[in-house]
């Protein structure tokens, strides 16, 4: 009998074969050595190994969260400097380690407080709409909280 896990700690190994199904087709790169970071409302996120790269992967279990695909694909087509995307598929995407990044880290509370940080994150925002004048694609972006 198999059960859920309510705070999966170990990679749940029918994830881990669709997200390498998934992406068999998109790269020769093979994903392996997948540790759980989170898994919520069918959004499931491993750190991995993208052939030897350290990398990160999302995988959409549900149809109405791939648009973050999508979105990452208008992001990089549109010249919007982006976390770095390693490989799609239909249901996940793999992308650049933060934790390993030179360029990229996650925000901290203190980051909105940091002059510095703020201009630069200004300057993000800044691309992103003088861009979304002229690219329709980038009108269609949700917001996490949509």
């Amino acid at each position: 009998m198999q059960t859920t896990q309510l705070r999966p700690v170990k990679p749940d190994p029918e994830i881990t074969d669709r997200i390498s199904k998934d992406l068999q087709n998109a790269s020769d790169t093979k994903i392996h050595s997948f540790k759980l970071i989170r898994s919520k409302r069918g959004v499931h996120v491993y750190s991995c190994r993208y052939g030897e790269m350290p990398a990160v992967v999302k995988y959409f279990k549900n149809e109405e969260d791939r648009r973050e695909i999508l979105n990452y694909r208008i992001l990089i087509r549109s010249g919007i400097p982006t976390i770095r995307i390693l490989t799609f598929g239909e249901a996940a995407l793999v992308m650049e380690d933060l934790s390993q990044s030179g360029k990229w880290r996650l925000g901290v509370p203190e980051d909105l407080s940091d002059a510095a940080t703020a201009k630069c994150l200004a300057q993000w925002y800044f691309a992103l709409h003088e861009k979304g004048a002229a690219v329709s694609e980038l009108n269609t972006l949700y917001f996490e909280y949509d």
